[in-house]
């Protein structure tokens, strides 16, 4: 872009010059070329205002678009965290039911083991109440 700037604010300046090398072969006495000249200054004025304000849109057009593309890497990396976060999420849930599991296990054992020793308590004391 800055390129494309540059050629087009040769091109005007060459045709300004042009412009007054013909106005100054036109009035060999130089009646006009001091309105000539004040002319082609004040369009050779506009002209490098108007690459100004081009080369400055060009540098805000080149910012935004670095602007876009970190906001760009940052979603892709809110999406990998979220995505790793969930990952997590879902292993200790997981393990939490693992344990949950593991827990009841123990418990039924437990359970099982007083059972057995019971009956034959149980079945002692009935006999003793018979």
């Amino acid at each position: 872009m800055c390129i494309q700037l540059n050629k087009y604010y040769h091109q005007q300046q060459h045709e300004i010059s042009y412009c007054q090398t013909v106005h100054a072969s036109l009035d060999p006495c130089g009646i006009l070329s001091h309105n000539v000249g004040c002319l082609c200054e004040q369009e050779a004025h506009r002209e490098e205002m108007l690459v100004n304000r081009l080369m400055r849109q060009s540098q805000q057009e080149r910012r935004i678009a670095v602007q876009l593309l970190q906001a760009r890497h940052e979603k892709e990396v809110i999406r990998r965290n979220r995505i790793q976060r969930e990952q997590m999420y879902e292993e200790r849930r997981r393990k939490d039911f693992e344990e949950a599991m593991n827990r009841e296990s123990v418990c039924c054992d437990f359970h099982i083991e007083v059972a057995g020793l019971l009956n034959p308590i149980s079945a002692a004391l009935m006999q003793f109440i018979i």
